[in-house]
């Protein structure tokens, strides 16, 4: 037998010792790795001639390891054999992956005789078959197995966030699909990377307390955190029963951005799913290891397994079905027995889905149920039970993975959620006005800076351009003919001083707003400011010069129909300003039409509380009943491009209360909107009325 260079890799220390002296004492050179990472950094400086890997290790499993070995141009030569507990049946294709041969994972007696028949091939071939097979009992319990590591992976793997698995040092384990992309690096270079120095520069040590924080139990976050790459994310760390290190969530915040509420839903979601799938994971894991020990005992342990799943499942308070392709109760948990059970169907076997959730839930639903559990994809949704006046369920499908020709089944789940939901409502709504304020306080800081910048600077643009003008003058007096940016110089020399007069407003009006909500952020009352009657025209064409600009790019017709005769009226002009500012944007974005149109008109009302009435109307995309019961919510938005804040509406109504008015809406989808402002005269509501 040629002496060759021999790499072992499994989870198993025993194993590994055992295999490592095997092949050593045969007159192998032979080195051993605990996990793919391993395996991966002795792979960078030493090149095997075979490779011996475990199919089922946490972290990378087998078959990914044989791909990325693969991969590697260097190791096109190297022979690759798994070795695994599945049957023959299961592992057809190991071949698809990279490897050349399979060896039935036994007691070490047999599997050491299966690894000399490999090594005795002069030179190495390729097997179709698995060497070692043969029929044992309890393959369903692997089957179980491989079906529930076969769903956690797709599930992370789908998963928009990237997940990364880190082991006890911070070094990378495993990364799904949507983290290699936020990282930036391909897979072969992620593994047994050091997490933390991908953090940006100086937050190496930031992140790699967070980790050794995680590692020990608690929960941390950092966001923002800017990775080395340039990417802004949300990073969360979470622990993991019996792992050695913690998992690892990235958002990519710098393509999307997403609500804190969201986030922390989504986190302690993900959190409990990955607890729940690792806890199954165990126990299976345990199940196999007790089954491959008592081997002929096989049968009376899955009858054991079975009274214990039941036992399981009659623990759960929420009903729990099994059921069939056709939709046909196969099992059931005694709380779905208390909730349908009758004398002639005591156990529910062999009653149908539709008739059960038909008793439950108005056709709709129904339908949305059987179709999905026909789909036997994973998946959930909220239900109202219309047998009770405010009661929410959460209907959950899982599919069971089955031979092929078996057919398929999947597991219903209905969990009570009404508790849930209402405090869900009440917290989202306590949260945005709590965390307002806050928001509010940053965007005055944050506007202020760059306000500066320009106050500082426009006295020296003016300057500037009163000493370029005369040269200008002369310039186009020697040249009357010609044109500047398609202008004659007349019309650039008025555009170009509107311009500078519209930035000096546009600073004014950021100072206001800036001083506005700094008022707001610090819950203290607004001095009382002397007003003086003015135009309404006037002020209407004043906001709507300062965005103009984001008006021509959208609407094609813009009106204002202002009729001259009507009265001044006394109101805070800086408030009014950014509720103009409001509604023409808002409805320059609702355009959705080659002959788009936005129309601002007023007229007088009769009363002093209603002394104008000001409408700002479009034809644009509209709403339906449910969008306008939701507009005046703080940060509800129906802006999917990253441009709306959700607040802008909500500031609107307060700004136009707190002058004593009111704002009302008309719109129906596809039909336009029309926003409607009872303007109030302050001055008249200062007075004492009879």
């Amino acid at each position: 037998m040629t002496p060759r260079r021999i790499l072992i890799v499994d989870n198993d220390p025993v194993m590994l010792a055992l295999l490592g002296k095997f092949l050593t004492r045969e007159g192998h050179e032979v080195r051993t790795a605990q996990d793919g990472a391993g395996a991966l950094e002795i792979l960078g400086t030493w090149l095997p001639d075979i490779v011996f890997v475990d199919m089922v290790m946490p972290g990378m499993p087998g078959d990914r390891l044989c791909r990325l070995i693969r991969e590697d141009s260097r190791a096109g030569q190297t022979y690759l054999c798994v070795i695994t507990a599945l049957s023959e049946d299961e592992l057809l294709d190991f071949r698809s992956f990279g490897a050349n041969a399979c060896i039935r994972k036994e007691p070490f007696h047999e599997l050491s005789k299966n690894i000399l028949a490999i090594l005795h091939d002069e030179p190495l071939r390729d097997r179709t078959e698995i060497l070692g097979f043969r029929d044992q009992p309890g393959q369903n319990i692997i089957r179980e197995l491989i079906g529930v590591k076969e769903h956690l992976e797709s599930l992370i793997s789908s998963m928009a966030e990237g997940v990364l698995e880190l082991d006890g040092a911070g070094k990378i384990l495993y990364a799904n699909e949507s983290a290699l992309r936020i990282l930036g690096l391909p897979e072969k270079e992620i593994v047994s990377r050091d997490f933390a120095g991908l953090a940006g520069p100086g937050n190496h040590a930031a992140v790699a307390d967070a980790l050794r924080a995680a590692a020990g139990g608690a929960r941390q976050r950092i966001s923002p955190l800017v990775l080395d790459n340039g990417r802004e994310v949300s990073l969360t760390a979470l622990s993991v029963r019996n792992s050695k290190g913690p998992i690892v969530i990235l958002d990519d915040m710098t393509d999307q951005r997403k609500a804190q509420e969201a986030l922390r839903r989504a986190a302690s979601e993900l959190e409990k799913r990955v607890e729940e799938r690792t806890e199954a994971l165990q126990r299976a894991t345990r199940e196999l290891e007790e089954e491959l020990k008592r081997k002929q005992a096989a049968e009376k342990k899955l009858r054991e397994n079975t009274t214990l799943l039941m036992t399981v499942l009659d623990g759960i308070s929420d009903p729990v079905l099994m059921v069939d392709g056709d939709l046909t109760v196969q099992l059931a948990n005694r709380a779905a027995r208390d909730t349908w059970a009758t004398a002639d169907r005591p156990d529910l076997v062999g009653a149908s889905c539709a008739e059960l959730f038909g008793s439950r839930y108005d056709g709709d639903h129904v339908q949305k149920i059987l179709a999905a559990a026909r789909s036997a994809a994973p998946c959930s949704f909220d239900l109202e039970n219309r047998s009770e006046s405010v009661r929410f369920e959460r209907v959950a499908i899982d599919p069971i993975r089955y031979e092929p020709g078996e057919g398929g089944a999947v597991i219903l789940r209905v969990a009570d959620i009404t508790k849930q939901k209402l405090m869900e409502r009440d917290l989202v709504q306590r949260e945005k006005l709590a965390s307002l304020g806050l928001l509010v306080s940053g965007i005055a800081h944050e506007l202020n800076n760059p306000n500066n910048f320009i106050v500082f600077n426009l006295p020296i643009l003016r300057e500037y351009l009163q000493e370029i003008l005369p040269v200008m003058d002369r310039e186009a007096a020697a040249n009357p003919g010609r044109e500047y940016f398609g202008m004659p110089y007349g019309d650039f020399r008025e555009d170009l001083l509107k311009l500078l007069q519209n930035i000096e407003n546009g600073s004014h009006r950021i100072n206001a707003t800036v001083s506005k909500l700094r008022e707001f952020s610090r819950q203290k009352e607004k001095e009382k400011e002397k007003k003086v009657p003015m135009p309404i025209g006037d002020l209407v064409r004043k906001a709507a010069s300062i965005c103009m600009s984001q008006i021509k790019k959208r609407v094609k017709t813009f009106e204002v129909d202002i009729p001259e005769d009507l009265p001044e009226i006394v109101l805070d002009t800086d408030s009014f300003e950014q509720i103009m500012i409001n509604l023409l944007i808002n409805a320059a974005h609702a355009a959705d039409k080659p002959e788009s149109m936005l129309r601002v008109s007023a007229r007088s009302g009769n009363s002093w509380q209603d002394k104008l009435i000001l409408e700002v109307a479009d034809n644009g995309c509209g709403m339906d009943a449910k969008t306008r019961g939701r507009i005046f919510e703080p940060f509800f938005t129906t802006k999917h491009d990253g441009t709306g804040t959700g607040l802008g509406l909500y500031v609107s109504k307060n700004l136009i209360e707190e002058m004593g008015g009111k704002i009302e809406v008309e719109s129906q989808p596809g039909a336009g909107t029309v926003f409607r402002l009872h303007l109030a005269d302050q001055q008249d509501a200062a007075r004492p009325q009879a």
